[in-house]
């Protein structure tokens, strides 16, 4: 029979310490400052270009949708943060006045039918474009950059680093969707990401894309590449 003894675990605060010789400045909105006033702008500027130029069915008792300002834009994406924290069935039931459904935070930053006006015109690229690109997250990358830049911007990873997978939970309909059963999030996308070794913090991330061999190489060589450029001495140590 096993015997059991009482240890208290005494936790070294990795992170905090960490951050604190990076010498980085505080980050007190971490969600909205990836937000920054240029990717903002370009959100903007392409909800006005569809909007000239889209008759999209959604859009409810409206000739022409009012532009985004920067606020709304916030707001929206607010709204989609909480929907993603407080699940419902439906979209539709965050503005249900009903006391069981009623999401007062969500419908009191925006109206159902500005969400929706929103949405047909939220784009953060040209959505008529279309490049013989293979990248099937071409129309992402801005955004995707734009969280690199930061989460790299506010944070000095130490000198042990590792390469691993991280799985992006989902069960829709898409060609990038993985299903590893050896995994504990089964379903959704694989994530390669370069993060700290101690604390788990992600400083770079690439999606995985398919089956295609030149992705897979891609993937890993730019992950290395990331690696190099923030090795600052020769002590620095990768792990995969």
């Amino acid at each position: 029979m096993r015997s059991w003894k009482k240890y208290w675990l005494i936790h070294e605060d990795i992170t905090l310490r960490s951050y604190q010789k990076s010498k980085k400045k505080k980050l007190n909105n971490p969600e909205i400052d990836i937000l920054n006033e240029k990717l903002s702008q370009l959100i903007i500027e392409e909800a006005k270009e569809d909007e000239k130029e889209s008759k999209a069915p959604e859009i409810i008792n409206s000739k022409k949708i009012k532009e985004i300002d920067m606020i709304e834009l916030e707001a929206y994406i607010g709204v989609i943060i909480m929907m993603g924290i407080d699940r419902k069935p439906n979209y539709h039931m965050h503005w249900n006045t009903h006391g069981l459904w009623e999401s007062s935070l969500i419908s009191k930053a925006l109206g159902l039918k500005r969400f929706i006006n929103i949405g047909s015109i939220f784009h953060l690229s040209d959505p008529f474009y279309s490049s013989n690109s293979q990248d099937k997250l071409e129309k992402l990358n801005p955004l995707m950059s734009q969280i690199e830049a930061k989460s790299q911007q506010y944070y000095l990873l130490e000198q042990s680093k590792s390469i691993d997978e991280s799985m992006i939970a989902f069960k829709g309909r898409n060609s990038m969707k993985q299903y590893l059963p050896m995994k504990p999030t089964k379903w959704g996308f694989n994530n390669f990401v370069l993060a700290g070794s101690s604390n788990g913090y992600i400083y770079r991330f690439i999606i995985y894309l398919g089956k295609k061999w030149i992705f897979w190489i891609l993937s890993w060589k730019r992950l290395l590449e990331a690696f190099a450029r923030t090795r600052k001495s020769k002590f620095s140590s990768l792990y995969w």
